[in-house]
C-alpha cells in the first residue's frame, strides 16, 4: 500500500479484554460482544479471543455496543478505542 486514495468513512472501533481467572465470566462476555456486533449489523475481525476491530459505518447506533464495552472497562479492566485518531501512513515515525 502506498497511500489513501480516499477514507471509507467508516471508523473503526478496537476492544482489548483482559485475561481473566475465571474463564466462563471471559467467555459470556465474549459472546455479548459478538451478539450485540451480529445484531447491529457490523463487520468485525478477532484476533484471538481477547482483541476485536468493529468497522463502523456512518449513521450507525453504537450506544448499546459502546455501553457493553464500557461495563467490560468497568468491570473487567478492558481497554476500547477509535482507531481512526491518525491519518494513515506508510512509514512509522
Amino acid at each position: 500500500m502506498v497511500e489513501v486514495v480516499r477514507t471509507s468513512g467508516h471508523p473503526v472501533l478496537c476492544t482489548l479484554l483482559m485475561p481473566s481467572a475465571d474463564a466462563e465470566r471471559l467467555g459470556r462476555s465474549i459472546n455479548l460482544i459478538k451478539n450485540s456486533i451480529n445484531e447491529s449489523g457490523l463487520l468485525s475481525e478477532w484476533h484471538g479471543e481477547r482483541f476485536v476491530a468493529i468497522d463502523v459505518p456512518p449513521g450507525t447506533d453504537m450506544n448499546p455496543l459502546v455501553a457493553l464495552l464500557q461495563r467490560e472497562v468497568d468491570e473487567a479492566g478492558a481497554f476500547w478505542e477509535w482507531a481512526d485518531a491518525m491519518p494513515f501512513s506508510t512509514t512509522r515515525s
